[in-house]
């Protein structure tokens, strides 16, 4: 399916169909060739299946979130800060969230 994606628009980009013709796999013309090594490049996954990328601040936000739970333990408030770390786990799974919504090209 990629490789007729590629074709199409090598075509609509004013390629020719004639250079779109292969041999053992690859395309006889250097030119085509070349486009379509470029077109797997940038079509190829960036990010490994079921992983996500996240924001930097996001990761601040997870090991604040990580000392401040620590520190309810230690000090053994946890019923005291049980409001302040839920609301770091919502602001951390919101920005999570935000960014998996992202499109990207």
């Amino acid at each position: 399916m990629d490789i007729k994606n590629f074709e199409t628009a090598y075509l609509n980009a004013g390629g020719k169909s004639s250079e779109l013709e292969k041999e053992n796999g690859e395309y006889v013309s250097s030119k085509a060739q070349m486009g379509w090594q470029m077109w797997q490049a940038a079509t190829a996954q960036a990010v490994p299946e079921g992983f996500v990328l996240v924001p930097k601040n996001t990761i601040n936000v997870l090991e604040e979130l990580t000392q401040l739970s620590s520190y309810a333990e230690i000090v053994g408030g946890i019923s005291v800060n049980r409001a302040a770390i839920r609301g770091q786990c919502d602001i951390a799974f919101n920005l999570i969230r935000e960014f998996e919504d992202t499109e990207f090209l």
